[in-house]
Formats: C-alpha cells, sequence, structure tokens
C-alpha cells in the first residue's frame, strides 16, 4: 500500500491526488517508487541474541548507532570498574546487561510497527 512522501501516512487509495492526513498534492510516480522500496522488517530474535553476544549490537542493528555504541561503551568501562573495584559492581553489570537486552527487544518492535504504519525507518 503507498504512503504520503511527506507526512508519512499510509493511502487509503492506491493513486490519490491528494493526502488525507496532511493535504499535500502526491505524484502517482513518487508512490509507485515509494511502494517498491518499503523497507523490510527487523527481527526481535536477532537483534536480542545479538545484544546477548555483544551488548549494544541489538540497538546498532535497529538502526541506533548512537545509542549501541554508548550501551557497548558503557559497559567496558563497567568492566574495567569492576577490575579495579574488587568486583563490587557486578549487580551493576548484570542490570544493564538485562536492561539492554530488554532495550533491544522493544527498540525493535517499535521499529517493526512504524515501518508498518508508514512504510519509512523511523530514524
Amino acid at each position: 500500500m503507498p504512503f504520503c512522501p511527506s507526512c508519512g501516512r499510509l493511502l487509503p487509495d492506491p493513486s490519490p491526488n491528494f493526502c488525507p492526513n496532511c493535504g499535500k498534492a502526491i505524484l502517482t510516480i513518487a508512490v509507485a517508487q515509494q511502494s517498491a522500496i518499503r523497507p523490510p522488517k527487523k527481527s526481535i530474535l536477532f537483534a536480542v541474541v545479538v545484544g546477548a553476544i555483544i551488548p549494544g549490537m541489538g540497538q546498532i542493528y535497529v538502526g541506533k548507532e548512537d545509542r549501541g555504541l554508548g550501551i557497548l561503551f558503557l559497559m567496558i568501562a563497567l568492566w574495567v570498574a569492576t577490575f579495579l573495584t574488587a568486583f563490587i559492581l557486578i549487580p551493576v553489570i548484570i542490570a544493564v546487561y538485562l536492561l539492554q537486552l530488554i532495550d533491544a527487544f522493544l527498540q525493535t518492535m517499535n521499529y517493526n510497527k512504524y515501518v508498518k504504519k508508514y512504510g519509512t525507518e523511523p530514524w
């Protein structure tokens, strides 16, 4: 189904002249090209498994590179601090690790919902 190039909403009519949401004029050529290049859904299982192997990679897989790199560097810093403080920070590392897995799951779900609704990548 085609979507508006201006606001991203799905269009009810396959060849509309105007978007019912934003009112912008729509070229039928642009609509045909857009519907052909709809981005694919991302695998939730893959995002979580990759994030379990390397913290932050689930976020990078979904397209949140800055967030994923931040998580990766945070985990590295926590491990270094843990070794320097006689392993006191192990509960913090476990908490951050589990939270980043939950975040990878939620970010992938949000990505897939956005792609399904608007036909474009959210970020």
